[in-house]
């Protein structure tokens, strides 16, 4: 019964697993008896680590594991029983089997030449890594603070007081910056990395410029970009270190086979294909009603500061932290305040509005918004770092198919390939024989039978049934399908091929006389027409 046989393997592999002999070698338990034959755990392991990643994990319960080994268990003895029944002296497996040889060689083969890392050894690759070192660093980062105000002087007082211990940076950030991203966390910004947008403000080049040449621990000089004025804190640096090689095989033959100078190359020649699309600074106010966004908006009118108007009028949870600010967005970005008409808003932004400009009231889906633009960032080439990862992507798969296509190509000289195009464009021939072809042509109407005749004639022109096949498709022509040019032409060519075959004298027969019947109907038909007249 299957309950107690469980049980009993699962005994078995609880024992094998848990139990160690020091007599025995490390995997030399056995698991499970079949016969002469033995599953030990070394190769049950074996058998875990072939199955793909994601099915691994499936042995980790104890029901997991049973599982397994239940399907190498039917696997085993389903291999013993075809072997008892002498399947591999088959022909059909044998050549079952010689296809999946011929396959599994030649998988392995491309894989190790060029597949796994692209055909490097790890001899070359290792001599790469330490020849150069720069490519195979962590990045540089730095942990960061900043404030934003609207003007220099305001950003000249703000570090007069930073300096001078008056107040924290943390403090004076929640107090005055103008970025309600990163006002109420006290200006942090947190890591950031070295040639990459800055996290909570994108890409600010004016800022990226200079992060990394600031000290530790000093506030920076007020730095303008276009959202306004900027004091940096830098609280730490973390310098790059080298990469372990083990760990970044794959990253090492990436560079071999696209080297840095390549993708440069590539990015200087092709610019115009990594431009930025241009952005607004946005800032929305959404009510729900449209007496709040009027009052809104005769608030901006009055000359109000948009976020503080935002600050007061602005219902929607999603944005009132930021004080309805977007950051810097595209004409197609999606805004979840303004639902399915957030292109149509920010289109406002973009086509009908200036710098600090505001629209009138705009109704959204059970809402209306105001938009206010506070900046605008024109098209521009994208800057390298941004795009490097887009490059080497597109670069590594051509260079790996012009390297596979050239593997190929030498393998196709070295074992002498030659291709019959005519032969491989030859129609397949049919899985019937010529006796079956035509037997099934005696029972098909006329066009099918013509098919399964002309299949005789092309593929066994040799065969008994090809004057035969050739005599009918004739007689079809002309008797059931009326097509005397067709029939003639059948019909001759039975007399070429045939001049005395069986079905010869017929053949001649039919060409004299398959048009006769034709005229006399037209003849008996017009002398009765003559009768009944008179």
């Amino acid at each position: 019964m299957r309950t107690p046989y469980r049980f009993t393997v699962s005994l078995l592999l609880l024992v094998a697993l848990a139990t160690l002999s020091a007599a025995a070698e490390p995997g030399d338990e056995v698991v499970v008896e079949i016969g002469d034959d033995v599953i030990t755990v070394e190769e049950f392991w074996a058998q875990v680590d072939a199955l793909p990643p994601q099915y691994q994990t499936m042995v980790n319960s104890e029901e997991g594991r049973q599982a397994f080994l239940d399907q190498l268990i039917q696997e085993r003895v389903l291999f013993q029983a075809a072997l008892e029944e002498d399947y591999e002296d088959d022909p059909e497996i044998a050549e079952e089997i010689e296809r999946m040889r011929i396959r599994t060689l030649a998988t392995f083969y491309f894989q190790r030449q060029v597949g796994e890392n692209y055909g490097f050894t790890r001899e070359e690759l290792r001599e790469y890594y330490e020849e150069n070192p720069e490519y195979f660093l962590t990045d540089a980062q730095v942990r960061m603070r900043h404030l934003l105000v609207e003007t220099e002087r305001e950003a000249r007082d703000a570090r007069e007081r930073l300096v001078a211990d008056e107040v924290s940076f943390a403090d004076l950030a929640k107090e005055i910056s103008l970025d309600p991203k990163t006002r109420r966390l006290g200006g942090m910004v947190g890591l950031v990395t070295q040639d990459m947008p800055i996290p909570q403000l994108g890409s600010v080049e004016a800022l990226q410029e200079v992060i990394f040449e600031l000290p530790v621990g000093e506030v920076s000089e007020p730095i303008e970009s276009e959202m306004g004025w900027h004091l940096l804190l830098i609280e730490e640096q973390i310098e790059p270190k080298p990469l372990e090689f083990e760990r970044i095989i794959g990253r090492v033959a990436d560079q071999m086979l696209v080297p840095e100078e390549q993708a440069l190359d590539y990015y200087q020649e092709h610019q115009e294909e990594f431009l930025s699309d241009p952005q607004v600074q946005a800032r929305i106010i959404v009510c729900f009603s449209e007496e709040e966004a009027e009052a809104a908006h005769k608030a901006l009118v009055a000359g109000e500061e948009p976020r503080e108007v935002a600050r007061e009028y602005n219902e929607d949870e999603r944005t009132k932290a930021d004080e309805g600010l977007l950051g810097f967005v595209k004409r197609t970005s999606p805004v979840p305040a303004l639902g399915r008409q957030a292109r149509e808003v920010l289109s406002v932004a973009f086509d009908e509005l200036d710098d600090g400009g505001y629209s009138e009231p705009i109704e959204i889906d059970e809402a209306w918004v105001v938009i206010v633009r506070e900046a605008f960032r024109d098209s521009g080439v994208r800057p390298y770092p941004e795009v490097r990862g887009t490059i080497r992507g597109r670069l590594i798969s051509e260079e790996q198919q012009l390297r596979v296509e050239k593997f190929f190509e030498e393998l196709r000289e070295r074992f002498d390939v030659e291709v019959d195009q005519e032969v491989l464009m030859t129609e397949r021939p049919p899985n019937e024989t010529p006796e079956e072809l035509y037997a099934l042509a005696e029972v098909a109407p006329p066009p099918t039978a013509i098919e399964h005749y002309q299949d005789i004639l092309d593929f066994y022109p040799d065969s008994p049934e090809a004057p035969k096949a050739q005599f009918m498709i004739g007689f079809l022509y002309s008797d059931r399908l009326k097509n005397y040019d067709e029939a003639e032409a059948a019909f001759n060519a039975y007399l070429e091929n045939w001049p005395e075959g069986e079905f010869a004298d017929d053949a001649r027969y039919m060409l004299e006389h398959m048009r006769d019947d034709d005229p006399l109907i037209e003849e008996d038909t017009a002398d009765s027409d003559e009768t009944a007249e008179e």
